[in-house]
């Protein structure tokens, strides 16, 4: 009975626990999943996380990897009134100073994948003519479930511009 008395007299409010979330140390505010310069405008088509079809280089025989990878699909389209030649942003040997950089919203690296097998479907380098467009895919380690969102550093040098092209892609935005 003591213990019953005791236990009842006890305030009924829980115990308080604060949830402190990451704080971004560079936000990135008002990125989209387009962005654009003088020569192209960059847009992320789409966002899965899949098993990535590739064909090693030592073969012609196209298989699926045996782990899904997160798969970001761009389309660039050529703004500009002359041909941009497009170098590519997958992280090659000879193209890593041009290659895509993405982070998630604590600023933690996500590495790009699959340097040494040739995905199907991506484009690596082209020349784009005015007013059309090539799509591009890029494939990266899957990145933390706890990401809010995630954002995409493109170096325009690979277009013919200067600085980087942003892209912040929600979480909501993701297929799995």
């Amino acid at each position: 009975v003591a213990t019953a008395k005791w236990a009842l007299s006890k305030s009924a409010e829980p115990p308080s626990s604060t949830i402190v979330e990451p704080v971004d140390p560079e936000p990135w505010e008002g990125v989209g999943i387009s962005d654009a310069n003088e020569n192209v405008r960059v847009t992320a088509t789409g966002v899965t996380s899949e098993q990535i079809v590739v064909t090693p280089y030592d073969s012609k025989l196209a298989r699926k990897t045996p782990k899904a990878y997160f798969k970001i699909v761009l389309k660039i389209e050529n703004v500009g009134s002359s041909n941009v030649k497009y170098a590519g942003w997958s992280a090659r040997q000879d193209n890593l100073e041009q290659a895509a950089k993405l982070k998630d919203d604590t600023g933690a690296t996500v590495e790009q994948a699959l340097g040494d097998v040739r995905v199907v479907g991506q484009t690596g380098s082209a020349s784009i003519r005015p007013g059309t467009s090539v799509e591009e895919i890029l494939i990266f380690q899957p990145p933390p479930t706890y990401a809010r969102y995630l954002k995409l550093a493109l170096p325009a040098e690979a277009s013919g511009g200067t600085g980087n092209l942003r892209i912040k892609i929600p979480r909501t935005r993701v297929v799995d």
